[in-house]
């Protein structure tokens, strides 16, 4: 998928998708909503073994239906057909008192396909016995073993139990809901630690259906670590993203450009809204190489519509929808 593709016929894609999620009001059991309009601690609805927790705007999207998913949805041909917006850390949280990310939770996941989301990114660490947590970091910086990882809550200082999981229960969400993707974040750039991640990753789906891992876009930190993957699977679309070395001045937006233009399946860049890299001619020269540029992590409308009027054709997003994305920048 290369840039000329996505603002040309793939927009047709993107409407009809968006047209299934306005339309469509089947929930699937396990991001079931509840009637209750209670507080949130008061509205807890069973999800497997967690809880969702209805509150704020996102439980008033869901409830008035306006972006439920489509169990039989499957539009998009490849991720890049359905969104500009990819969930961060499987979307962002909006409770009454607050607003939680980096939850990677199957709340988080469940809240955000309901608002229409269906590229969700997630965070991922290896646990001790063999397994990988969704997760951004450790509490206590304490590795914990799949099954202690399972039998915590993700911290929000007491106040809701969001479910934790791991990359199997990432696949049975993605077997439930056939219309999502996901981007990993993997954090680890040792050639060994990202071969024993990503054999992970293709273990657990071959456990399910090995076609899942169709649906997996995955990150890259370095040049080296692409022939790294590449060793594991064959994966139809790449993400270089550039945050482990925003502030390495002897990498520079041409090195990786160079590299990532010489693989067909590398399809986009990521940099941070802070990386000066791949701003001003920065994003003409991305567009140059044939790719598609992404910035994260951005929840103000009006900085994402500065981006995308500077040519961004996407966002890493916690708590912007893409509705309201539909709705301010019309693509």
């Amino acid at each position: 998928m290369r840039k000329t593709d996505f603002y040309g016929m793939n927009i047709v894609s993107f409407l009809y998708a968006a047209a299934i999620v306005i339309m469509s009001a089947v929930f699937l059991t396990g991001c079931g909503a509840s009637d209750s309009t209670e507080s949130a601690e008061d509205t807890e609805t069973e999800i497997s073994s967690g809880v969702l927790h209805e509150s704020g705007d996102y439980a008033a999207s869901y409830e008035s239906g306006d972006a439920a998913g489509d169990e039989s949805s499957d539009a998009c041909a490849s991720w890049l057909d359905c969104t500009h917006l990819i969930a961060h850390a499987g979307g962002g949280v909006a409770e009454d008192d607050g607003e939680y990310t980096y939850t990677n939770s199957m709340e988080a996941f469940c809240m955000n396909y309901k608002l229409g989301h269906r590229v969700f990114e997630f965070d991922f660490l290896p646990t001790t016995d063999g397994d990988l947590a969704c997760t951004h970091e450790w509490p206590d910086d304490v590795e914990l073993s799949s099954e202690e990882w399972l039998s915590t809550t993700v911290d929000t200082e007491g106040k809701y139990s969001y479910t934790t999981m791991v990359i199997g229960d990432v696949y049975d969400l993605m077997l439930e809901f056939p219309d999502t993707y996901i981007v990993t974040d993997t954090k680890l750039t040792d050639p060994d630690d990202v071969a024993a991640e990503f054999q992970i990753l293709y273990e657990k789906a071959a456990e399910r259906d090995i076609s899942l891992l169709d649906r997996v876009v995955p990150q890259i930190y370095t040049d080296e670590m692409y022939d790294v993957i590449m060793e594991v699977y064959d994966w139809p679309s790449i993400i270089y993203t550039t945050y482990k070395t925003r502030k390495d001045e002897s990498v520079t937006a041409d090195d990786i450009l160079s590299f990532a233009a010489s693989k067909d399946n590398i399809d986009v860049i990521t940099a941070s809204r802070k990386d000066t890299r791949f701003q001003d001619e920065g994003v003409q020269k991305v567009h140059d190489a044939g790719m598609l540029l992404f910035v994260h992590t951005i929840d103000d409308m009006d900085e994402l519509v500065s981006f995308e009027e500077a040519g961004a054709d996407g966002f890493y997003t916690n708590f912007i929808t893409p509705d309201e994305f539909l709705e301010e920048c019309g693509l």
